[in-house]
């Protein structure tokens, strides 16, 4: 690489040529870094758990990803986004997907007795998968509650 000294002595010729262009191709570019990895983590159910109620809250916690409204914000932006909630859904996807903006729990209320499959993704604005996938799935069973 040259120095600022040797840039000063060196660029007057390659303008004279045209060639600046060309000159400023060879200069090292700044390189952005690239935003950290956004992390969901479900902390219930956890995966395998007997709930013995009829409710369920959805609990989780992020990193390096902030919640958004898509109404409000349609446009992806770094790190930013909302969830696709699906329970028991045979065949997920983002028309049947509940889409969740807060950071306090998710509750559904009413789940039937049973085993329950929860899959819970983080997207974009757009509502666009990240690549790879931000998701988790978890099996849970709930059943009533004793006494």
């Amino acid at each position: 690489m040259c120095r600022i000294g040797e840039m000063n002595r060196i660029l007057p010729v390659f303008v004279s040529l045209g060639l600046v262009v060309s000159f400023l191709t060879l200069l090292p570019l700044r390189t952005t870094q690239a935003a950290p990895v956004p992390l969901l983590k479900i902390e219930g159910p956890i995966d395998g758990q007997i709930i013995e109620s009829f409710v369920v809250d959805l609990n989780f916690t992020l990193k390096n990803f902030t919640l958004k409204d898509f109404k409000q914000l349609p446009k992806n932006n770094p790190n930013q986004g909302h969830m696709h909630i699906w329970l028991d859904q045979e065949s997920p996807s983002k028309d049947n997907a509940i889409m969740y903006y807060k950071a306090s729990p998710y509750t559904f209320a009413d789940v039937a007795a049973g085993k329950h499959t929860m899959i819970v993704e983080l997207v974009g604005n757009d509502h666009s998968s990240f690549d790879p996938q931000i998701i988790q799935t978890i099996k849970f069973e709930t059943k009533a509650p004793a006494g």
